[in-house]
């Protein structure tokens, strides 16, 4: 349903006197129709929880720049393999474009307002690719304990857990409120 704000003249009584007044009003209409969207390059980690949430911070990739995969890209260094299999990314995937579907009949009913909205999706010649990303994960240990970090190839954006000194991290709140307190 559509729904657009339409201003109307009342009038009323008040006090013995006839009075007039602009009401908005909402005025619904039925609304329906087919929308075609495409969807390219939606990008689902395959390799698990700690990969997932590293990689949505390391994006975006230049899918552009890929190349087909060759032996020796990897040669020397160790490689993940997949733990998603085809069937979740495909989920995953479907959990990612439904907002997007979403939005998109909201936007192409139009209106002020919309509700009672059914939808059907249809999903037409899916494509899958299992990818390569070139991102290089290291680990440090400081302290007895292991830190990692992950580094885009492409744009070399860094992403991982530091050490924080407890100390420095007091001082600096303090020397804040410090300033604050003289300002």
């Amino acid at each position: 349903m559509r729904g657009v704000y339409d201003n109307v003249q009342e009038t009323y009584w008040e006090n013995g006197v006839t009075k007039q007044r602009t009401r908005r009003k909402l005025k619904w209409s039925k609304a329906n129709g087919k929308l075609t969207k495409d969807f390219k390059n939606i990008l689902i980690p395959a390799s698990g929880k700690e990969g997932a949430k590293c990689l949505k911070k390391l994006e975006p990739f230049q899918f552009k720049e890929l190349v087909p995969y060759q032996n020796d890209y990897l040669a020397g260094m160790s490689a993940e393999r997949y733990q998603v299999e085809l069937p979740d990314s495909w989920k995953e995937a479907q959990k990612k474009v439904i907002p997007a579907i979403k939005a998109s009949i909201e936007t192409d009913i139009g209106g002020d307002s919309t509700k009672d909205i059914k939808y059907q999706t249809n999903y037409q010649q899916p494509e899958f690719k299992h990818l390569v990303l070139p991102i290089w994960i290291n680990s440090y240990t400081f302290r007895g304990k292991t830190y990692r970090y992950f580094v885009n190839g492409q744009n070399g954006k860094v992403v991982g857990s530091a050490p924080k000194s407890p100390l420095k991290i007091t001082l600096f709140i303090s020397a804040i409120l410090i300033l604050i307190i003289l300002i």
